[in-house]
């Protein structure tokens, strides 16, 4: 199946994305879209470009990262992919996520690379927290708690259990 990305698409994706400390997964052209303020209604951002899956390997995380294939070929922007991250498939074009308290969309310009591209985020397996939450440490505001291995929130958890966590 061909590529939207042509040849130079990709070189620019390349030099956006340096090779030292990132590894590339997968790419498509796709359009950032938000659900703001109304969560009901999706808002065209402006950017589009090719998305990106890359794996930052100085950080051990992964990012989206919407190059700009039709100027400079710079980054225009980025969303970490913590653990616990929610990506959905909504339609077989149209993926969303969570994105500092408002909803984001990505509108991809093929269906296949859709579907290609949820493949590889999902097998990334974010969604998926650790079972043991042992590892409990308390926010810098001291008000909530948070498992350092999977970064899920805690501070729903009975106050003897979150005592008893971070004492094994």
């Amino acid at each position: 199946m061909p590529s939207s990305l042509n040849s130079d698409d990709k070189a620019k994706i390349k030099r956006a994305i340096p090779k030292a400390s990132n590894k590339i997964i997968t790419a498509a052209a796709a359009r950032l879209y938000i659900a703001y303020p109304d969560p009901h209604k999706w808002k065209f951002t402006g950017l589009s470009g090719a998305v990106v899956l890359a794996k930052d390997t100085v950080g051990d995380t992964y990012f989206l990262k919407l190059v700009d294939v039709v100027g400079a070929g710079q980054v225009l922007w980025d969303q970490e992919l913590w653990k616990g991250f929610q990506y959905n498939q909504d339609r077989t074009f149209f993926h969303s996520f969570e994105m500092e308290g408002v909803l984001a969309g990505l509108s991809f310009a093929e269906e296949s690379e859709a579907q290609g591209f949820f493949k590889k985020v999902s097998a990334l397996k974010l969604g998926q927290g650790c079972d043991s939450h042992y590892n409990l440490k308390l926010t810098v505001n001291s008000s909530s708690w948070f498992c350092a291995s999977c970064y899920e929130c805690a501070e729903w958890w009975p106050a003897v259990t979150v005592f008893q966590s971070t004492h094994r």
